[in-house]
């Protein structure tokens, strides 16, 4: 998911230096990565790795944003998919993602 990564990108480049057209990218690739994450969820794939990659990657950038109320909502989600798919030994072939999630 993209989107989720640029987002990020883009935040952390309006934070240091003070620009709001990051800001402005930064949250229309939010709005587009949590449209994308949606869409998969919705979609046969539902709760994949990046799909959960995703929803690790927007929690963090809530959290860096300052939106701290957004990004629990987004971390108690990510929760729930992790359970659902059997919990952290399910990605246990993703290394990244694992370390990602603890």
């Amino acid at each position: 998911m993209l989107h989720s990564t640029l987002a990020s990108v883009a935040l952390y480049s309006d934070l240091t230096t003070e620009g709001i057209t990051f800001r402005i990218e930064a949250l229309r690739h939010k709005q587009e990565a949590i449209k994308g994450i949606n869409a998969k969820l919705n979609s046969h794939e539902g709760i994949s790795d990046e799909v959960v990659g995703a929803v690790a990657t927007i929690a963090s950038f809530e959290n860096l944003y300052g939106a701290y109320n957004a990004a629990q909502l987004h971390i108690d989600a990510l929760k729930r998919m992790v359970m659902m798919r059997g919990g952290i030994n399910a990605f246990a072939h993703n290394d990244g993602l694992v370390r990602g999630l603890v």
